[in-house]
Order: structure tokens, then sequence, then C-alpha cells
């Protein structure tokens, strides 16, 4: 299992001291920590665009919230659970934590599945994690092939300048990475 902690960003109005000294330390100059998870998160949503509170230009957000996903105990090597975060037009972004420095190559974000048609909310009016391999008939015919057909996965690599990974949840699905290599992925929704 996962541990995962959530932090709601219309609750943040601290000033993230610690990120602020990381972007010091390493020469980055003019960012300090709220504007860089704003920045981020300023991604992720869905709709018109508004302004928070602190000025920050924001997509309309139907969560809102930074969740750090970090992996528990050994598990590197998963079973794949392809699923979508909420089945809504929502914009996701994953910023990635690699195991290793200077690292390059898969494993670090999930991989994904970019669906032909928008798959039918299994919970009216949606918000909710839809589960691929729980649909009626998955695994019975072609259509809805399990396990599903390497040639439509995507793995994404990283590399510096491909820290981060943005899709739309309502026309993707997504599972762990084959193998593990991360230390954390931070999502925003």
């Amino acid at each position: 299992m996962d541990t995962i902690d959530v932090i709601l960003m219309k609750d943040m109005h601290e000033n993230l001291p610690k990120n602020t000294r990381v972007f010091k330390e390493y020469g980055i100059q003019g960012l300090d920590g709220v504007t860089f998870i704003k920045s981020l998160g300023a991604l992720a949503g869905g709709g018109q665009q508004c302004e928070d509170a602190d000025g920050f230009l924001l997509r309309e957000q139907r969560f809102g919230s930074l969740i750090d996903i970090v992996i528990a105990g050994n598990r590197l090597k998963p079973a794949h659970s392809w699923h979508q975060d909420c089945n809504l037009p929502q914009t996701t972004v994953m910023l990635g934590f690699p195991k290793s420095n200077e690292y390059k190559g898969a494993g670090v974000f999930s991989h994904a599945i970019k669906i032909s048609h928008q798959i039918r909310d299994q919970v009216p009016g949606g918000g909710a994690v839809v589960q691929y391999d729980e649909f009626e008939g998955v695994g019975q015919s072609d259509d809805l092939p399990n396990p599903l057909p390497e040639s439509v996965i995507l793995r994404p690599w990283y590399a510096k300048g491909r820290e981060i990974m943005v899709y739309d949840d309502s026309w993707h699905i997504h599972s762990a990475p084959d193998h593990i290599h991360r230390a954390s992925i931070w999502r925003f929704m």
C-alpha cells in the first residue's frame, strides 16, 4: 500500500520555508515554496481560470488538492490496477521525484493509456475512482481486453527537463509503473 498525504490548495497559506530554502541552496532566485506549489497547482483543474486570495491565477478547481504518494515497503513491482481518479474533465499534474539523482527512464510516473471513448460514469455525476477491471465484460472480449495490450501503454520517461506529467483524467486510465523507481509523486488535482 502506498502512503498518501493530502493537502488542500485552498488551505495553503503558510510560506513553505523548507521548499524556499532548497531553491535558495540550489541558486534558484526569486522563487518561494508557495509560488512553486501554487504555480504547479494552477495547471490542474478544469474550466475557467479564477484568482485565489493570494492573487494566483488558477483553473477552476474540482478538488484543489496536492497529494504526496510515497511507496511503502518494498513494493517495487506492483500488479497493474488501471483506473481513473475522478472520471471528470480534470487536468491532473504529477511532479516526480526519482529514487536516485541524475535518473533517466521509466518508473517514476504512472503508466497511462489514452482511451478512445470516455468511460461511462460508475457513480452518477462522476468524481469517483473508476476501476477498468471492474467493468462488466472486461477480459471476456477483444473490445475489453485484460490484460491490456502492450502497444497502447505509455511509459513516461523521467529526466532533467521532464519532471512533470500532465494529463486529462477523463481521457486516460493509468496505473503504477511496471517497476517503480521513485521516492515520491506529488499529484495535483
